[in-house]
């Protein structure tokens, strides 16, 4: 069975967390990401999406690809890179329902280029990350170092929040 995504697919990676397998779509026409749970190869079902939209995604505007990178057992991270935004968005999955955004990097004319970003990876060496982005405006292959160890535990500082948030919310709900 297929999920049709009318939204111009134009990057995939996939994950697994607290035992169900994922998808994570870039949609460049979209502006955006579809997360898909693919546990049931004959069923993929439609998780959530995120676009560009909202100010806090603007760098998933002509999101061209995706790589997904489980740094711990408690710790996924995903990093989309956009064609048209010009840039890199990093984003925790660690609740796959509910990412958010770590940091964006941008192109600016005094930092190495990230214009047309159109195809991402992530690669561990020697107990290190790698990220890579392939910009197809200036033909480049930058190599950034990726901390997931500060990444992480951002996300789980945010999380901690966005979880005292919930809470309180539901408190006012009684």
């Amino acid at each position: 069975r297929s999920l049709t995504l009318n939204l111009r697919p134009t990057g995939l990676d996939l994950f697994t967390s607290s035992g169900t397998e994922y998808a994570l779509v870039t949609l460049e026409a979209g502006d955006g990401l579809q997360l898909l749970n693919v546990t049931e190869a004959r069923a993929p079902s439609s998780v959530s999406a995120l676009h560009a939209g909202k100010s806090h995604w603007r760098m998933l505007r002509g999101a061209a690809s995706v790589a997904v990178v489980t740094a711990s057992e408690n710790c996924t991270l995903a990093v989309v890179g956009s064609y048209t935004a010009n840039g890199l968005q990093v984003l925790d999955l660690t609740v796959p329902s509910k990412p958010f955004e770590l940091v964006h990097l941008a192109h600016r004319p005094d930092r190495p280029t990230l214009k047309g970003i159109v195809d991402v990876g992530v690669r561990h060496v020697e107990g290190s990350y790698y990220l890579y982005a392939l910009s197809s405006s200036d033909h480049t292959v930058q190599v950034f170092h990726l901390n997931t160890s500060i990444a992480c535990e951002h996300a789980r500082a945010l999380n901690a929040l966005h979880a005292a948030g919930d809470d309180d919310e539901s408190e006012d709900d009684d």
